[in-house]
C-alpha cells in the first residue's frame, strides 16, 4: 500500500488577537507554499483571497476549504462555559474564543480525513502560524519549507505528538491538587504539530470531544487544548508516539 501523507491546517480571523491578520496570513503562506499536500480550512471572508494567491505550481499541493467560528464544534457550548478564568499574560490572546478554536484541531484533522482529497493514509496537524517559532532563521525559508516537506518521510500507527515537560502522573496529581489544571497551561505537549494514521487520529478527536464536553458539563469551563491532551494521554498512553522538542524547529524536525 502507498503511504501518503495530508497536512492539515486552519486559520480563523480574529482568534489570536497576539498578531494581526496580515501578519498571521504571512506566516502561513511560508508552508502554504511548499510541495506537500494540504487542506487547509480558511477564514470565509478571506479563504477567497488565500486560494488566488496560490502559485500555479502549488496548487495541485493546496485545498481551501471557506470556513467560520460557527463551525467548531464547540460553538454551541459556548454559553455554558461560565466559569472561563484562565491565567494569562496575554489576555487578548488567550480569550474563550481562542480555546474554542485550538480545542478544535482535531476536529479539523476529523473532517478531512472524511474528505481525504488526497487518497492519504496519515495526517498531519501544523499551525497555520507554525513559521514563527523559525527564530534563527527568518530570513531564509529555504530550511524551514525542507522541514515541512519532510514530514511526510514519518510514518505511525500511533498519534505522534511532540512532548516539552515529561508527562508523569506526579505531575497531574499535583495540578489537581492545586486547582491549577482548570486556569494554567500545561505544557505536557505542544499544540503546533501532531499527526498519525486515521484510526489513531479518530480515536484520539472522540476522546478529545469527550473530555472538552465533559469539564464544560461538571466544570463550566474548558482548558488549552495541550491540557486536555494531557490528561487523555494518561488513560491512553498506548494510543501516543512522544518525541521530545521545545517551542523551535525541533516541533518539526524531531517529527
Amino acid at each position: 500500500m502507498t503511504i501518503t501523507t495530508t497536512i492539515v491546517s486552519a486559520f480563523i480571523s480574529n482568534m489570536n488577537n497576539n498578531r494581526s491578520t496580515i501578519e498571521y496570513i504571512n506566516y502561513g503562506f511560508n508552508f502554504l507554499f511548499t510541495p506537500i499536500h494540504k487542506i487547509i480550512f480558511i477564514d470565509e471572508s478571506i479563504s477567497e483571497e488565500i486560494k488566488e494567491s496560490i502559485p500555479d505550481n502549488f496548487k495541485e499541493y493546496v485545498h481551501i476549504i471557506s470556513s467560520k467560528f460557527e463551525d467548531c464544534y464547540l460553538y454551541d457550548y459556548k454559553e455554558q462555559i461560565i466559569k472561563f478564568n484562565i491565567e494569562t499574560d496575554n489576555i487578548s490572546k488567550d480569550t474563550l474564543n481562542y480555546m474554542c478554536i485550538i480545542n478544535n484541531k482535531l476536529d479539523f484533522i476529523r473532517k478531512a480525513i472524511e474528505l481525504n482529497i488526497f487518497n492519504s493514509t496519515q495526517f498531519i496537524w501544523v499551525d497555520f502560524g507554525i513559521k514563527h517559532i523559525d527564530k534563527h532563521n527568518t530570513e531564509n525559508n529555504d530550511f524551514f519549507c525542507q522541514s515541512i516537506v519532510n514530514l511526510k518521510n514519518n510514518i505511525y500507527n500511533k498519534v505522534r505528538i511532540g512532548s516539552i515537560w515529561e508527562p508523569t502522573q506526579t505531575l497531574y496529581d499535583k495540578y489537581i491538587t492545586e486547582q491549577k489544571i482548570y486556569n494554567q497551561v500545561i505544557w505536557v505537549f505542544a499544540g503546533g504539530v501532531f499527526g498519525g494514521d486515521i484510526e489513531s487520529l479518530l480515536k484520539f478527536d472522540k476522546l478529545s470531544k469527550d473530555m472538552c464536553l465533559n469539564i464544560i458539563k461538571e466544570k463550566r469551563n474548558i482548558l488549552w487544548e495541550t491540557s486536555i491532551w494531557y490528561m487523555i494521554y494518561l488513560e491512553n498512553t498506548d494510543l501516543f508516539s512522544l518525541y521530545n522538542c521545545d517551542h523551535n524547529l525541533s516541533l518539526i524536525n524531531n517529527y
